[in-house]
């Protein structure tokens, strides 16, 4: 019997911390996504790479702020060539976890 209390409570425990983290990693990509669009409003484009941005939280799962995975788009106009360069050049518009694994409901933490 005390076994199994002491399993279910590991069970609780487990649940909630799982729910924490993906709460944590609803709010980190939130807000990294926010970072993006404040600064495309704020400079007329996307960054061209996340540090770029002023604010870069740590992925809950990894816990580093380095393995996050971002979508890029290359640039269409002349106007987002640089004068160096003739070629397009890419610029972060998205971005997304690059945890392993699935999250307590069974969605891949890259999905985030």
């Amino acid at each position: 019997m005390l076994s199994t209390l002491a399993a279910m409570l590991a069970q609780s425990r487990k649940k909630k911390a799982d729910e924490v983290r993906m709460r944590d990693m609803t709010a980190a990509v939130t807000l990294l996504r926010n970072e993006i669009d404040a600064f495309r409003k704020s400079h007329g484009r996307y960054p061209r790479a996340l540090n770029e941005l002023p604010k870069i939280p740590r992925d809950p799962v990894t816990g580093s702020r380095s393995t996050w995975q971002t979508e890029l788009e290359e640039s269409v106009g002349s106007g987002d060539f640089t004068e160096q360069s003739k070629k397009p050049e890419s610029f972060v518009v998205n971005v997304r976890s690059g945890a392993k694994g699935l999250d307590a409901h069974g969605r891949a933490w890259s999905d985030y």
